[in-house]
């Protein structure tokens, strides 16, 4: 019974407390082999991109938290405006979310993440599902929802991009939409030329996990 106990406790260790976002061992531990990212370590992977990747465009990208995501998703949209409005979402030629399909507003859950973004130039939405389109459903709840909160020129069309990189396993959807979200901003933002949909593959994504955890014991040592 102690021993469980010991690894309880070891677990809530807090590894990185990054603005906003809060990261304990348990959490960081799932960046490790076959882990299902949690909403914790995707909030946190966008605050980075807008702080420390992006920082020079924070007026032109806005990455939504996947707890704002969820309640965009299954509050009433008369109910959004006090999560929205501060985000100045007019104002933003790309805006990033990560979707899920849990249906709960209370608790983190579901089974799987997509990334669903809104192109302001081109006034459309692509849903980027790395699970065979298993989140169309939730994508299109979302942009629905948002919508009326981009101030659009007119309804933007809905894309499922059907040539998304598609993961070998049931574990990897959240590292996908964390690479194709960086990737996404690098090429929109810094005229990259690489290619998100030829460049994301299994062992991408199993090096970005390595790579993500030693930036947050950097980030820790700061």
């Amino acid at each position: 019974i102690a021993s469980r106990v010991s690894a309880k406790v070891s677990g809530m260790e807090t590894i990185l407390s990054y603005h906003d976002s809060l990261l304990k061992k348990s959490d960081v531990d799932l960046l490790s082999g076959a882990g299902w990212l949690n909403d914790k370590i995707l909030g946190f992977y966008f605050e980075y991109l807008e702080r420390d990747v992006f920082p020079d465009f924070a007026q032109d990208v806005q990455f939504i938290t996947p707890d704002v995501t969820q309640l965009i998703k299954l509050y009433e949209a008369n109910d959004l405006g006090m999560f929205l409005e501060p985000l100045c979402l007019p104002q933003r030629k790309l805006i990033f979310l990560a979707v899920n399909n849990s249906e709960s507003v209370h608790q983190a859950g579901g089974s799987h993440w997509s990334l669903l973004v809104f192109y302001r130039p081109e006034n459309k939405f692509i849903h980027y599902d790395s699970g065979s389109g298993m989140n169309s459903s939730s994508a299109v709840k979302c942009a629905h929802k948002l919508t009326p909160f981009v101030s659009a020129s007119s309804t933007p069309k809905f894309i499922n991009c059907d040539k998304t990189p598609q993961q070998l396993n049931t574990h990897d959807c959240g590292a996908y939409v964390l690479c194709f979200a960086e990737l996404i901003c690098r090429k929109e933002l810094m005229q990259d030329k690489q290619s998100v949909l030829g460049i994301v593959t299994a062992e991408y994504v199993s090096k970005w996990r390595i790579q993500t955890i030693d930036l947050i014991h950097k980030l820790a040592k700061k």
